[in-house]
């Protein structure tokens, strides 16, 4: 059974004359396989018919450069987190007291939540009595997961940065964000930069 909250605000927004919304509807059903709730996804908007002089003053910066001319939105919305994924042994040496764990957690997610980035890190710990310490933190690399709307998403120029102590060991990573659509047949395109950071204790 998928339970949704029925209360949640549904927004509007007006759309000029010669202009269209696009949005992905994502609906929800119960068991039976009736609809109970529904999501929509703002995709973008394109204008046409700006060479009208009916339209023109609703084109704003596209003016009257000629019919058929078409306005893309570009969703940009990035926001840094440190969610974790999963946390895995994949190596145990009883005799040396020596372990290996994996680390997977999600440092940037956008597009309301239809994608997001895993970081892919590997820690070791040495056992010290009868307590374990951090050995060291490497970074692997990065996983697109979900599906980016109404054009790409790709994440670049990382730099991993991994601070480790006795029982605690933090990963940082710098990175762009590059988004980029097709607009009337050409690329259009933003970058920025982000940073986020996880922390992990040893016993996690």
């Amino acid at each position: 059974m998928v339970q949704k909250n029925p209360k949640r605000k549904i927004e509007t927004r007006v759309v000029p004359i010669g202009c269209t919304d696009w949005y992905l509807l994502i609906t929800y059903y119960d068991e039976e396989g009736n609809p109970i709730d529904y999501e929509a996804y703002f995709l973008g908007t394109t204008c046409v018919d700006c060479n009208d002089p009916e339209y023109q003053s609703l084109c704003g910066s596209q003016g009257g450069g000629g019919g058929g001319e078409e306005t893309c939105y570009l969703d940009t919305e990035g926001v840094p987190t440190s969610e974790t994924v999963s946390i895995t042994t994949f190596f145990e040496d009883i005799a040396n007291g020596i372990r290996g764990k994996k680390y997977v957690w999600t440092f940037m997610t956008g597009g309301g939540e239809t994608w997001w980035f895993n970081s892919i890190d590997s820690g070791y710990h040495k056992k010290v009595g009868n307590e374990w310490r951090w050995l060291s933190l490497k970074h692997i690399g990065e996983s697109k997961q979900g599906v980016s709307l109404g054009g790409s998403v790709q994440c670049k120029n990382v730099i991993a940065t991994p601070t480790v102590g006795i029982y605690w060991a933090i990963m940082a990573l710098n990175y762009d964000i590059e988004w980029s659509i097709i607009c009337a047949g050409f690329p259009v395109g933003q970058s920025d930069n982000y940073g986020s950071s996880k922390a992990f204790n040893v016993n996690d």
